[in-house]
C-alpha cells in the first residue's frame, strides 16, 4: 500500500471517494462518463503525490469504468447501442477478438501477469466504442458530457501553462517539483529537454508522462471546437472560443517537438470543414499576435521549433517508422506473445528487464511483437478501415449540421491513428478512451441521421441560435 493511505486521515476520505464514484456510476453510465473524465485528468498528478501511478488507474478501472460498464450492458441503453453497431466495424472488432484469442495460447516467455495487463490494454477500453453510440442518441447529455470535459480541461490546461511559464523563471526541476513533489523526475524522463527553438522542456501538467499530457490537448481542442459550434448555450460557446487560442499556445509550450507541425494540422482541417466561424476569425489575429510576443518574450524561438519538428517529421516519415516495422516482424506469424512489449507491464512484475518490455516505439511495430505479423494484418486492416470510415463520414456532414460535431472527431480520431506510426497513442490516457468514444459518436450521430427511430424533438441537439437540424440522434 502507498505510503499516503497509510494514514486514515487520506483513508477514509478515499473510500467514502471511491464508494460514491462506485454507487454513482452503477446508478448513471452519464454521470459515470464524466467522473471518469476527471479520474483521467487529474489521476495523474494525484498518483505522483501518493507514490503510485498505477493507484488512481486502478481506482478508476475499478471504482468508475467496471461498474459504468455493468450499469450501460444491462440496460437498455447498452442493448440498443450494440443494435446499431455497424456491420463493418463488428466484423473487425471480431476478427481482432479472435485473433488476441489465438494469442492466449502463444505464451512464450509471457508470464501470467504479463499476458493479463496485456489483454487489458488491448481491450479494456474498446466498449467505449459502443458507449459512444448510445451518448449520440442523447444530445443533453452528450452536451453535459461535451461540457465537463470543457471546463474540466481549461483547469488542465491552466496548470500546464502555468508549469510552462515557471520552468522559464524559477528553473525546470524546482517548477515541476511544486506540482508533482519526488515524482516530478519520472514525470519528465528525468527532466530531460532539448535545446532547438530555444529550449524544449517536457510538460506533465496534470498527467504522468509528457506524452498523456500532449494527447489531452489533442482531445481539448476537439472538444473546444465542437462547443464552439454546436453547443445550443452561447455561454459555453464563448468559453470555448477562448480555451481553442488557449490550447493552441499550450501545445507550442508543451514540450512536443512536433507542436508547430501537428497542431496547425487541427486548424487547417476545421477551416477545411467549415468550421472556423466568424467568432474565431475576428478574435484570432488578436489572439496570435498576443500569443507570439508572450512567447518571444519568454524565449520561445517559433521559427527554430517549426524547423526542428519539420525536419523530426521528415526524417521519421523517410525511414523510422517502416523500419521500426520491418524489426518487429522478426518475432514471425505469430509473434512474442500478448503482454511481451506493453509498457504498463514494467510496472507491475518487480526485476523485470525493461529492455525486454520497451523497444519500439511505434504502436505498428508493437503489434506485429505482440500479434505476430499475422495479427499486424488483421488489426492493421482494421484501424485503416476506421480511418477511412471517420473520413467518409466527415465529407458525408460537410454542408449538414452534424459536422460540427463529426468533422473535428473524425480529425481526431484520423490524426490518432497517423501518430501510431510513431507512438502507442491509443494504449495511454486520454486517447485510450476517447478514441473509442469518439468513433461511437461519429457513428451514433450517422446511424440516427439515416433512420434510427428516435422522434426529431427529442433527438435532435440545439445548434447556437436555437435552431434544430435535421435528427442527429
Amino acid at each position: 500500500m502507498p505510503e499516503a493511505l497509510s494514514s486514515p486521515l487520506v483513508a477514509i476520505p478515499a473510500l467514502l471517494v471511491t464508494g460514491f464514484c462506485l454507487l454513482r456510476s452503477l446508478s448513471s453510465w452519464v454521470s459515470a462518463l464524466q467522473l471518469l473524465i476527471a479520474a483521467i485528468l487529474f489521476g495523474g498528478i494525484l498518483g505522483a503525490w501518493m507514490g503510485s501511478g498505477a493507484l488512481p488507474v486502478a481506482f478508476r478501472d475499478l471504482a468508475i469504468v467496471a461498474p459504468l460498464y455493468l450499469a450501460f450492458f444491462l440496460g437498455k441503453a447498452g442493448r440498443q447501442a450494440l443494435a446499431r453497431v455497424p456491420l463493418d466495424l463488428g466484423i473487425g472488432l471480431a476478427m481482432v477478438l479472435g485473433w488476441l484469442i489465438v494469442g492466449l495460447f502463444n505464451l512464450g516467455s509471457v508470464s501470467m501477469l504479463q499476458l493479463l495487463i496485456g489483454l487489458k490494454v488491448w481491450g479494456y477500453y474498446v466498449p467505449f466504442l459502443v458507449v459512444g453510440i448510445a451518448l449520440a442518441t442523447r444530445p443533453p447529455a452528450m452536451f453535459r458530457v461535451f461540457r465537463t470535459f470543457l471546463l474540466l480541461g481549461i483547469v488542465a490546461c491552466g496548470i500546464g501553462l502555468v508549469q510552462s511559464f515557471l520552468i522559464r523563471v524559477i528553473g525546470y526541476g524546482p517548477a515541476i517539483s511544486l506540482f508533482f513533489g519526488t515524482g516530478a523526475n519520472a514525470a519528465t524522463q528525468g527532466f530531460t529537454f532539448f535545446t532547438a527553438g530555444g529550449g524544449i522542456f517536457r510538460v506533465p501538467g496534470t498527467f504522468s508522462f509528457n506524452s498523456q499530457y500532449v494527447g489531452f490537448l489533442y482531445v481539448l481542442l476537439t472538444v473546444a471546437m465542437i462547443e464552439t459550434n454546436a453547443d445550443p448555450d452561447p455561454w459555453y460557446r464563448r468559453i470555448a472560443n477562448l480555451t481553442v487560442f488557449v490550447t493552441l499556445l499550450a501545445s507550442v509550450v508543451s514540450g512536443t517537438k512536433g507542436a508547430l507541425v501537428t497542431f496547425p494540422l487541427f486548424v487547417v482541417g476545421y477551416a477545411l470543414f467549415g468550421l472556423t466561424r466568424s467568432g474565431l476569425l475576428v478574435v484570432a489575429p488578436v489572439a496570435l499576435a498576443a500569443g507570439v510576443l508572450v512567447l518571444t518574450t519568454i524565449g520561445i524561438d517559433l521559427g527554430g521549433l517549426f524547423r526542428y519538428g519539420a525536419e523530426l517529421t521528415r526524417s521519421y516519415t523517410e525511414g523510422f517508422f517502416f523500419q521500426q516495422i520491418d524489426n518487429a516482424l522478426q518475432f514471425g506469424a505469430l509473434g512474442r506473445g500478448i503482454g511481451s512489449n506493453t509498457n504498463a507491464a514494467r510496472y507491475a512484475i518487480p526485476g523485470t528487464d525493461v529492455g525486454s518490455l520497451v523497444g519500439f516505439e511505434s504502436y505498428f511495430a508493437k503489434i506485429a511483437v505482440e500479434l505476430g505479423a499475422i495479427g499486424l494484418v488483421i488489426l492493421g486492416t482494421f484501424l485503416a478501415w476506421i480511418g477511412i470510415k471517420s473520413g467518409l463520414l466527415a465529407l458525408r456532414y460537410r454542408f449538414h449540421s452534424g459536422g460540427a460535431i463529426v468533422a473535428p472527431l473524425a480529425i481526431y480520431v484520423i490524426f490518432t491513428l497517423v501518430t501510431l506510426f510513431k507512438a502507442w497513442s491509443i494504449d495511454v490516457d486520454p486517447a485510450n478512451v476517447f478514441f473509442w468514444l469518439a468513433l461511437g459518436l461519429m457513428v451514433g450521430i450517422d446511424r440516427q441521421t439515416r433512420g434510427a427511430r428516435v422522434s426529431v424533438p427529442e433527438a435532435a441537439p440545439l445548434l447556437p441560435g436555437g435552431s434544430r437540424p435535421a435528427p442527429l440522434g
